[in-house]
C-alpha cells in the first residue's frame, strides 16, 4: 500500500492534482467500471437527477459505451452523444461539437475517452 501511495504522490503534480484525487488502478477496464458504478449509483441514489444526462463522443470505443449502457443507462441516465465529425483536421471541430452538445442538454459527466484504433 506505501508503494502505491507513492507513486499517486508522485504522478499528482503530472496532472495538477493532489495525491488525495489521485486513484491508481489495475486497469484501464477496472478504473472505468470503478466510475461507471459510481455514476450509476449517484442515479439510484438520487445525487443525480432524472433527466442529466452522461455525455460520450461520437467516437467512442464501443465495449466503455455498451458498459455504460449496461450500468448507468438501466439506472435512468440519459447518455447524449456529440457527434464528433471524422476525420476531423482541429481541434475547434471537437470543441464547438462538445459544447453545442452541453447547452443541448443537462450533463452531469462525462465519458471522454481516446483509444487509437476508434472509431
Amino acid at each position: 500500500q506505501a508503494g502505491i501511495a507513492e507513486a499517486a504522490a508522485a504522478a499528482a503534480p503530472l496532472i495538477r492534482a493532489g495525491s488525495d484525487e489521485v486513484c491508481l488502478m489495475e486497469n484501464a477496464t477496472v478504473a472505468t467500471m470503478t466510475i461507471f458504478n459510481r455514476w450509476m449509483w449517484s442515479f439510484v441514489e438520487g445525487r443525480a437527477k432524472q433527466g442529466e444526462a452522461i455525455l460520450i463522443l461520437s467516437v467512442v470505443y464501443k465495449a466503455c459505451e455498451f458498459a455504460l449502457r449496461a450500468t448507468c443507462g438501466r439506472a435512468g441516465a440519459e447518455i447524449v452523444i456529440a457527434d464528433l465529425p471524422f476525420p476531423n483536421t482541429s481541434k475547434d471541430g471537437v470543441l464547438e461539437v462538445v459544447e453545442r452538445t452541453l447547452k443541448k442538454y443537462r450533463v452531469r459527466f462525462a465519458f471522454l475517452d481516446h483509444i487509437s484504433s476508434q472509431p
